[in-house]
């Protein structure tokens, strides 16, 4: 019955340093943020006592909303879509379905690798434990990839997490669409219009526990520039729509992430930034410690 100013200044008292310092109060503070997970709120260092943390509670922006359906691992003409009934949001896909996956089963804690499986295993009448269908899925899913670094990163990203975290591990999902305009660019453009959206389609999408949704872009050249090497030229129209998408995700609850095509010029570095960015970005949602 106590309203909530007072139970998260209990709570931060619980967790502060004149009260519990060092692995007693990690773990005290583990123990809280799985409660306050689930009604978006985490207790998050705001300073240091003594060279001890401090935290105060604070809201996390995730997404409203209850994901219903995913279109993903588009890997050729724009799919053409309907609704099945309206009301409802049953949403069909009339035209290259063959190019796309449809996901329409419950995210309430969102979307692990193991439950993508399990799923692909009913659509294609596979056995869920075994390795072929595993394989059978991720040789389906980089059909949608475009560029080696997002081949890559999609590769790298199981090698490196698959044994960390096991049946926990978040399904990465390629191509997913946000944004859904009826008409291609070129039709739009032959009727004097301009795009409605700044971008379709994301890279990447991680669907977390507690609404947490992850974009993750890896960008090329198209994102900040015109034309092809080696005379691409620096585009601010580009790259300001770019940013601007960026705003529009951040705004309604995303978290969004770039990272440059640059950085996958060399192995050991691709290596380095894709661990260190997924090992940084779990332990921030509290999937690993």
């Amino acid at each position: 019955e106590w309203p909530d100013v007072s139970v998260f200044a209990f709570l931060e008292l619980l967790v502060h340093p004149t009260v519990r310092r060092g692995r007693e109060q990690k773990e005290y503070r583990d123990l809280i943020n799985d409660a306050l997970r689930a009604d978006h709120h985490e207790l998050v260092e705001n300073g240091q006592i003594s060279g001890q943390p401090t935290y105060s509670i604070q809201r996390t922006h995730a997404v409203t909303g209850r994901p219903k359906n995913l279109i993903f691992a588009s890997s050729g003409p724009k799919p053409e879509i309907g609704f099945r009934d309206s009301i409802n949001n049953d949403v069909v896909v009339l035209k290259n379905a063959e190019h796309c996956l449809v996901f329409e089963e419950s995210l309430a804690e969102g979307l692990t690798w193991d439950a993508l499986v399990e799923w692909w295993a009913r659509r294609e009448g596979q056995e869920p434990n075994s390795s072929e269908t595993r394989k059978s899925l991720g040789r389906r899913l980089k059909e949608s990839l475009a560029s080696p670094p997002e081949r890559f990163l999609f590769d790298h990203y199981f090698r490196c997490f698959r044994g960390t975290l096991g049946a926990a591990l978040p399904a990465l999902l390629p191509q997913v669409f946000l944004h859904y305009d009826p008409k291609t660019l070129a039709e739009l453009r032959a009727r004097g219009e301009n795009r409605r959206f700044e971008a379709q389609r994301m890279d990447f999408l991680l669907l977390l526990p507690y609404g947490a949704r992850i974009v993750v872009e890896v960008d090329g050249q198209q994102h900040y520039s015109t034309g092809v090497e080696p005379s691409a030229r620096p585009c601010p129209a580009t790259y300001a729509r770019t940013v601007r998408g960026d705003r529009f995700l951040r705004l309604a609850g995303y978290e969004v992430y770039r990272i440059g095509g640059y950085e996958f010029r060399d192995q050991r570095l691709a290596r380095e930034t894709v661990s260190e960015f997924f090992t940084r970005l779990f332990r921030r949602h509290g999937l690993i410690p």
